[in-house]
């Protein structure tokens, strides 16, 4: 009883959900753009994914933040996992 409840803790929560949803809003190929502005929203957008998954990592949860990164990211950029980040 006590895994289930460990499980439905990790997979609920909040930063795990709130990765999920910025990697489904985050326009990945951004960084091609020619429209500076588009860029640049790209790259904050990034940064912020980048610093939610150091705070995910702190607290110990990196294999949860990497298997949603898995199941999310679109094939060209499921390498891309920023390791080793923490804050």
């Amino acid at each position: 009883m006590k895994l289930k409840n460990l499980l439905r803790e990790i997979i609920e929560n909040p930063m795990i959900t709130k990765l999920e949803q910025s990697l489904k809003s985050h326009d990945w190929y951004s960084e091609y753009s020619d429209d500076h502005r588009s860029w640049l929203r790209g790259s904050a957008d990034w940064e912020r994914i980048r610093q939610l998954i150091a705070q995910i990592n702190d607290a110990g949860l990196e294999k949860e933040a990497t298997a949603v990164w898995k199941k999310t990211v679109p094939t060209d950029f499921k390498t891309r996992y920023p390791k080793n980040l923490s804050k």
